[in-house]
């Protein structure tokens, strides 16, 4: 039930660079930008419990995966096409913010409302796999639900009461509106992939020669 997990490989390791160096501000020279910086501090460990768990389902082995096949699943692969726009879409709202906190704010609340819905789904799920196995799957598991409280971490009480113009709250629903755009397209891409794979026992299989392009 976890093992469309090698289609949210790009997004997920490519998550710690995007706190560290797209998200995070360069200071904390206000309480805006230091509660954002925080949240980026502790979503950047998630591509690692992401690796944790893949081991721990014993991915590679079910997969047989050569190295090259990986390098072109995640790089290439016209699968994976979306995910790799899915990165740069998500990064392209830090550009667009125009280094806002507040703005940075808005659409990094809409992300975290994201992560909470889906990992409320998948963790019960997780959480009994792991009980079978004998195993704790931190990732998709309960241990992360805990961390995705649906806020960006630490946020409670510093932005709820900024009033906002007309023209500002504009701003701030568009790049709201953009980012849960970009999850609906990541779920339902992972659904795709079950649809494709999970369910029918199969994984994505690579030709001797790879095409290109």
């Amino acid at each position: 039930k976890l093992l469309f997990a090698p289609v949210m490989a790009h997004f997920i390791m490519n998550f710690r660079d995007m706190n560290k160096w797209v998200i995070r501000f360069d200071n904390n020279d206000n309480e805006y930008k230091a509660v954002i910086n925080g949240g980026t501090i502790e979503d950047e460990t998630h591509s690692r419990l992401f690796l944790e768990d893949w081991r721990k389902l014993y991915i590679d082995d079910k997969l047989n995966w050569k190295a090259s096949d990986v390098i072109y699943w995640l790089f290439i692969s016209q699968k994976m096409e979306c995910f790799r726009k899915f990165g740069i879409d998500f990064m392209r709202l830090c550009v667009d913010d125009g280094g806002d906190p507040i703005l940075r704010y808005a659409h990094s609340e809409s992300g975290e409302t994201c992560g909470n819905i889906f990992f409320s789904k998948i963790s019960p799920i997780a959480d009994q796999i792991a009980n079978k196995l004998g195993i704790s799957l931190r990732y998709f598991g309960t241990f992360h639900l805990n961390l995705e409280n649906g806020h960006v971490w630490k946020s409670e009480g510093i932005f709820e009461n900024i009033e906002l113009s007309p023209d500002y709250y504009k701003k701030m629903a568009a790049l709201s509106k953009r980012m849960f755009d970009i999850f609906k397209g990541i779920h339902d891409s992972f659904y795709e992939y079950l649809s494709s794979y999970v369910i029918n026992g199969s994984n994505p299989v690579f030709l001797e020669s790879l095409p290109v392009g």
